[in-house]
């Protein structure tokens, strides 16, 4: 069997509101479903992946699109039907990304719940092996050094026969 690691990255590009989900994120997890490898997370990455989803992709531009419409109409820009429409679509944009986003811990959740997919802890020596090569930096990029490729290599040794061998690239 093959593997691939991925970390915070991955996850934050698969769960993300529509607008914002790489579609070789979500490729990658068809192919592990399909059987070609089985995909291994860090359990830390889901917790910086909500995070970070829930900070980075909220709506904050729709009061400017709203101020901006209102400034268009006054200028002239839109007339009445332009300006109610534009508010419109804005409202939806605004009320479909927050209900993407209520919708992730759901969505990362039934990630970890699939077969293909196999959630792991970092252990004391893969957190000494990060700190040791992250020297200076804080503890979330610590973590993020201690699970990179180069490190985690002996996580897939471990896994069963042929380990690092079938490690996808």
């Amino acid at each position: 069997m093959r593997h691939v690691f991925v970390e915070t990255n991955w996850l934050h590009d698969y769960a993300a509101p529509a607008h914002h989900k790489v579609p070789e994120a979500v490729r990658l997890l068809e192919r592990a479903q399909q059987g070609e490898f089985i995909v291994h997370i860090p359990n830390v990455s889901f917790a910086e992946a909500r995070q970070s989803i829930q900070s980075k992709c909220q709506p904050v531009d729709g009061p400017g699109i709203h101020r901006y419409i209102r400034w268009a109409q006054r200028s002239g820009e839109l007339d009445e039907a332009q300006t109610t429409e534009a508010h419109r679509l804005a409202d939806k944009y605004v009320q479909s990304i927050n209900r993407e986003l209520s919708a992730v811990p759901s969505i990362l959740e039934g990630l970890a719940s699939l077969p293909s997919v196999k959630m792991f802890a970092l252990d004391d020596a893969m957190l000494d092996l990060g700190e040791s090569t992250s020297v200076n930096k804080g503890r979330a990029e610590t973590l993020r050094s201690c699970h990179s490729g180069g490190h985690i290599i002996s996580f897939f040794q471990a896994l069963e026969p042929g380990g690092a061998r079938d490690l996808v690239r």
